[in-house]
């Protein structure tokens, strides 16, 4: 649009705005009062902020002019309040800038004398209220309380206004003076409390309470809650001082060097905390007692007194005992002390300047004794020592000496005089002499022989036969079962490149078949190979060093005991004596192998001699049936009568079973199943 036609339409509406003002008619908003000459009853509580409510019915409506006026009743008038007024000089706002109709008053810091009626005036309106205000009267006034505290300790002297949210004008702590026989004023600025008492609370304005903290035992007398000469509280306060507990007693405790331990010293009250309190030693060069702290240099970061949790326990604790802290120590409160003998017993080593003689094995583990006396006893410092012969001096051993690096321990935890040395993964270097070593005067020797492997049958040849898909042992060991080498290894000769092989696990042709030695006896260094093959042949040897090995030379024969072809099977189940079962030639004991013909001749002998037997064996059986017939037939008088029919089908039956009487050996004929039945026919 084109900028003269944009400014001729502003001028435009400006000309209209001006004509509808004039045309509609001018309306006044003026104040009018809500609950117009009403009066309210207001509640509030001394100390307190109390708003007067009044507004115009209209909140954005502000009046001219409006006045809030209280009533005189000594004058029976209105006074006007502002905040110039004497007694509500800088404790009174009337309205809000940001509701121009909210004509209320608003009055802090309440007092008693703020009760009254008052007034929010406007022309011909004007709003009542009745405002009463609770002044703070004292709970169980003009009445004495009695209390007991402990010295160290903090205690609340209560004082309280009936009702919890009325706050006193002023209010104040005092004590009584008993020399000059006044009541002194409390502040926490007061010499005897200073930066000790706190009076009251924030969020509770009627608590008038006193704390008084770090009680001293001259902090105990008569205190007084005072807001007017009516309007009282007193207490007694009773503190309670530390006396100590066996005052001017002697103790007598002991200890040992390394550990700690508990001087004890108390007062008889264990709530009751002294004001101070220290630990003295007796120092015998001066005749004095010497104040000990945890700066003192015998003492730096070894002491600590008293507990937190218990105000009444003065016992002193030092730890890591010496014995130069033995000697008299005195708890000294004022004129109260306790004193204590303490007694330090050290390490006085057993069989001090003796020489034990102990024999070890190589691979094993050792322990070289030395302890205290005392097992409670830890000395200040001690050390092991090697006697070195090159240099004919004594090296010192550690867990990071390079001969002893994470191989040896020292002593035990559980037990302080226990300086023991443990050496594991022992060699031959390790022999020799060891020193415990406490002091000049306090030591012990050991002299440690190691025994190592010295390999039976060393430098010599055994010849083995072992046999194809069999198991080989191929023995070595040390003469000392318990001596276990450093290293050993089992090597094959190379023929074909004339150089010796080493034996593993892992090695190609040995994979999973051999295990060298057992862990039950380290001195048993035996090869075992399992599933022999021919390739295995060759000589073998044990290996130590240059100087300690031993050969084998192994021999694999093929396996005697070889299966012959079985002959055809009978296929003819009509003949009873049709073999199902293969035939197999068997190797005797000697070597030599037995004929499978012969074998079979030996059966059928036993089999006829069985068979011979059981013949036997019936004719006896059938003379005998047949004189209990003659006898029976006698004796009735029968002599006509035969009783053929009775005896026709008498048949007595016998089992033939075929045994096998040869040694426990693969069988060559399996006649197990095999039962034969003869029938005899009695007559």
């Amino acid at each position: 649009m084109h900028p003269s036609y944009q400014h001729l339409l502003g001028n435009l509406l400006v000309i209209s705005s001006t004509i509808i003002s004039w045309l509609v008619p001018s309306v006044s908003s003026g104040c009018s009062l809500a609950e117009n000459q009403k009066t309210d009853d207001v509640t509030a509580y001394t100390g307190d902020s109390v708003l007067l409510p009044c507004s115009c019915t209209d909140p954005h409506a502000k009046p001219k002019s409006f006045t809030w006026r209280k009533h005189n009743t000594n004058r029976n008038s209105w006074d006007v309040i502002t905040s110039e007024s004497e007694q509500y000089r800088n404790r009174v706002q009337m309205g809000t800038a940001h509701s121009p109709g909210n004509l209320s008053l608003l009055i802090s810091h309440l007092t008693e004398e703020d009760k009254g009626y008052y007034r929010c005036y406007l022309n011909q309106y004007y709003k009542d209220i009745s405002l009463t205000v609770k002044g703070c009267s004292l709970a169980e006034n003009q009445k004495t309380d009695d209390i007991t505290a402990y010295t160290g300790d903090s205690v609340l002297l209560p004082c309280s206004c009936t009702e919890p949210h009325a706050k006193p004008e002023n209010f104040t702590w005092q004590k009584y003076n008993t020399r000059r026989q006044t009541w002194d004023v409390i502040t926490s600025e007061s010499e005897q409390y200073r930066n000790r008492v706190q009076m009251g609370t924030a969020h509770s304005p009627g608590n008038l309470s006193l704390l008084i903290s770090h009680l001293t035992e001259e902090d105990k007398g008569d205190y007084r809650c005072y807001l007017t000469n009516q309007k009282y509280k007193d207490i007694r306060l009773t503190v309670k001082g530390c006396s100590l507990a066996e005052n001017q007693k002697t103790d007598d405790v002991t200890a040992y060097t390394g550990d700690s331990v508990l001087l004890p010293c108390s007062c008889t009250d264990p709530h009751a905390k002294p004001e101070s309190f220290t630990w003295r030693k007796h120092n015998t060069n001066r005749n004095s007692w010497d104040v000990i702290t945890s700066e003192s240099e015998q003492y730096r970061n070894r002491v600590q007194m008293g507990t937190a949790h218990s105000p009444g326990n003065l016992s002193l604790l030092i730890s890591h005992l010496t014995e130069e802290d033995k000697g008299y120590y005195r708890c000294y409160l004022n004129q109260y002390y306790k004193d204590i003998r303490l007694t330090i017993k050290g390490c006085s080593l057993a069989e001090n300047q003796k020489t034990d003689y102990i024999t070890a094995y190589t691979g094993d583990s050792v322990l070289l004794p030395c302890s205290c006396t005392e097992p409670h006893a830890k000395p200040e410092r001690f050390t092991w020592e090697k006697h070195n012969t090159n240099r004919n001096s004594w090296d010192m051993i550690t867990s990071e000496s390079e001969q002893y690096r994470n191989r040896d321990q020292l002593g035990t935890a559980h037990s302080p005089g226990n300086l023991s040395l443990l050496i594991s993964h022992l060699t031959e270097e390790h022999k020799g002499d060891y020193r415990c070593y406490l002091t000049n005067q306090k030591y012990k020797d050991i002299r440690l022989t190691i025994k190592g492997c010295s390999l039976a049958e060393n430098q010599k040849t055994d010849d083995i036969t072992a046999y194809t898909g069999d198991s080989v042992l191929l023995p070595c060991f040390c003469t000392e079962p318990h001596a276990k080498p450093e290293s050993f290894t089992w090597k094959k000769r190379n023929t074909s490149r004339d150089t010796w092989d080493v034996i593993s696990i892992e090695s190609e042709q040995y994979r999973n078949r051999v295990q060298l030695g057992t862990v039950h006896s380290p001195g048993n260094l035996s090869l075992l190979i399992s599933h022999l093959t021919e390739e295995d042949e060759g000589d073998y040897s044990c290996y130590l060093t240059n100087q300690k090995y031993k050969d084998i030379r192994l021999t694999v024969k093929e396996a005697p005991y070889k299966p012959v072809n079985p002959p055809p099977v009978d296929t003819d189940t009509t003949s009873p004596t049709a073999s199902t079962k293969p035939t197999t030639t068997m190797t005797s004991p000697n070597g030599a192998h037995t004929s499978p013909l012969y074998t079979r001749h030996v059966i059928l002998a036993g089999v006829g001699v069985l068979l011979l037997l059981m013949g036997l064996g019936g004719v006896i059986c059938w003379r005998y049936r047949v004189q209990r017939r003659e006898q029976t037939v006698s004796r009735e008088g029968q002599t006509g009568q035969r009783r053929d029919q009775q005896t026709q089908d008498d048949v007595m039956y016998s089992t033939v079973a075929q045994i096998n009487t040869t040694r426990p050996a693969p069988r060559a004929m399996d006649n197990g199943d095999n039962t034969e039945y003869a029938r005899i026919k009695l007559n």
